[in-house]
């Protein structure tokens, strides 16, 4: 009945899909690489408060060029890998550069932080484990999550069907999109960062 269903949606989008086209499983890999990448980056974020040990939260704005560089991998899939916005695969790989270099210096700066002392580090990381207000052990958490993952990777592999763009392939509506979502993600940890100083 899942196939009638997917051959029926199909049939009626206005847009035929190409033989590249990602699969469900593959689409469910790459949007939870960008949501459980999310999560971390607010586990690191509360970590600041737990330890106190303000430079966790720069370890978080560290992380975001590597989250942009999951988005230059989503948009590129999402125009089915089209010639014409295959510079995002170089962007992708520059921001995954940029990312591991912030990632080192967010993380020396939690060590420098930390007094050059690494037993007060780990001890940091274990009242978080311990800790954490997140529910990443409820299994409602992990639940929640992957029915997001599992829908997104549904909508946006039927949904594009729909649309006219990702068939007609344009670089500023690809880099529109990775600037958009990591510019949205930047303003929830800048929102959070001025609502716990008021």
């Amino acid at each position: 009945s899942n196939g009638l269903l997917t051959s029926d949606i199909i049939s009626f989008s206005p847009h035929v899909e190409p033989s590249n086209a990602l699969s469900i499983p593959t689409w469910i890999v790459h949007t939870s690489s960008v949501l459980e990448w999310y999560i971390a980056m607010t586990l690191v974020w509360k970590q600041a408060d737990l330890s106190n040990n303000p430079r966790w939260k720069d370890l978080t704005w560290g992380m975001l060029p590597a989250h942009a560089s999951g988005i230059c991998a989503c948009t590129f899939h999402f125009f089915y890998n089209s010639a014409s916005v295959y510079w995002l695969v170089g962007l992708q790989a520059l921001l995954t550069l940029i990312g591991n270099t912030t990632l080192a210096l967010g993380a020396y700066r939690i060590f420098n932080y930390e007094s050059n002392n690494i037993s007060n580090a780990v001890r940091s990381v274990e009242t978080t484990i311990t800790q954490s207000s997140t529910p990443i052990n409820d299994s409602n958490f992990w639940i929640n999550n992957i029915i997001k993952v599992v829908l997104s990777a549904i909508v946006i592999k039927y949904g594009e069907l729909w649309l006219d763009f990702p068939f007609n392939p344009d670089g500023e509506i690809a880099g529109s999109i990775v600037i958009t979502a990591t510019l949205l993600v930047a303003g929830l940890f800048y929102y959070r960062d001025k609502s716990e100083t008021i």
